[in-house]
């Protein structure tokens, strides 16, 4: 987040030891947690035509906030 500030980044992404986990940092520093980017690119798809299916999978540590919004 710091860095990101720092450098006037307009994004920050950092991934765990093994990249199976993801944190984007906004321009302000702010944290975008997965839930917020599963649903930015299940949007973005789901515009495109790209979302076949028209189905998202998450696990259970998902908020119910995704799945309401998946659900309009």
């Amino acid at each position: 987040q710091k860095k990101v500030h720092e450098v006037r980044a307009d994004i920050g992404i950092a991934l765990d030891g093994d990249a199976d986990r993801v944190v984007i940092v906004d321009e302000n520093g702010a944290i975008v947690d997965g839930d917020q980017i599963m649903a930015l690119i299940a949007e973005s798809w789901h515009q495109s035509g790209r979302l076949a299916g028209g189905g998202v999978v998450s696990t259970v540590m998902s908020n119910l906030g995704l799945e309401r919004f998946l659900g309009d």
